[in-house]
């Protein structure tokens, strides 16, 4: 099995290893977080948004960790070039525990105008409480994100 990325139908409710991509000044809200990290990525008009979990459900049989295969597998989903880009979630406990997810965050700001490594949203502390973030391109040209 795999630790797979699909890609959603809308964007709202963005579940666990789900994906979309949509224009300037719509709204992504991510499912619900218990540890998990959302990156999103702005590339002219287009905000792209990724939820990413720890390790697969088994659902999906044995888990599978986040690792530097799914990190490549993020990569080519996020523009190429990117304006601004921002991580929201559990953002401590993966950037302390999670190698992989170092390697994507710098990749990003390598790609990232400026080499600007991505803006942290990291209200996110408790594994025991469960939150939703929602984004989208704000008015002047970032990437605006909340708690819902």
């Amino acid at each position: 099995m795999a630790y797979t990325l699909y890609p959603a139908a809308t964007p709202y409710n963005l579940g666990e290893q789900k994906y979309i991509t949509v224009t300037s000044g719509t709204y992504v809200t991510f499912g619900k977080f218990t540890s998990c990290t959302g990156v999103l990525a702005k590339g002219g008009d287009n905000l792209t948004a990724v939820h990413l979990v720890r390790s697969t459900g088994p659902e999906q049989g044995p888990p599978i960790d986040f690792n530097y295969s799914v990190a490549h597998n993020v990569l080519a989903i996020l523009p190429a070039r990117i304006d601004c880009a921002k991580i929201v979630g559990f953002c401590n406990d993966w950037t302390r525990d999670v190698p992989a997810f170092l390697f994507l965050v710098k990749t990003i700001a390598a790609r990232t105008t400026g080499n600007a490594y991505p803006n942290y949203h990291n209200f996110l502390t408790k594994a025991d409480e469960q939150f939703r973030f929602r984004a989208r391109i704000d008015d002047n040209n970032l990437i605006e994100s909340m708690l819902v």
